[in-house]
């Protein structure tokens, strides 16, 4: 959060290397930047501006990292899903809207996910693996 604070794009693109770099899902979001999702609400905050930097944030926080099974992509998408919840009524409306568009993006990933797994599933049962 110092780092976000200092407000600057070169900072910023420090916090993202950070966040980019630990796999959330192992540390229960935190590392030690703090808690993941805090220092996205922070970091939207302060540069809610910089559509670049909020779309690569986004890509970090969608990331379900590693996963098993044919439904693990869905089931990392909508975990994250559930996780980030909780922002979609945050007080700050950029921080709403970034929360909000995630949300929607994890919903529409899970969705294709889920449908492409039944699809390959059937081709199994079908034999034609």
């Amino acid at each position: 959060n110092e780092l976000i604070n200092k407000g600057d794009l070169s900072s910023a693109k420090k916090v993202l290397l950070v966040l980019r770099s630990y796999d959330h899902d192992m540390n229960n979001g935190e590392n030690y930047l703090g808690n993941i999702d805090d220092v996205a609400v922070n970091f939207v905050s302060k540069f809610s501006n910089e559509k670049d930097l909020l779309t690569s944030l986004k890509i970090i926080l969608g990331n379900p990292g590693g996963v098993t099974g044919e439904y693990g992509m869905a089931e990392g998408y909508k975990k994250i899903n559930e996780r980030i919840r909780p922002f979609l009524n945050h007080a700050n409306t950029e921080v709403k809207k970034f929360f909000k568009e995630l949300s929607e993006d994890l919903e529409n990933r899970e969705k294709e996910e889920r449908r492409d797994a039944d699809l390959e599933v059937e081709k199994m049962k079908k034999g034609l693996f």
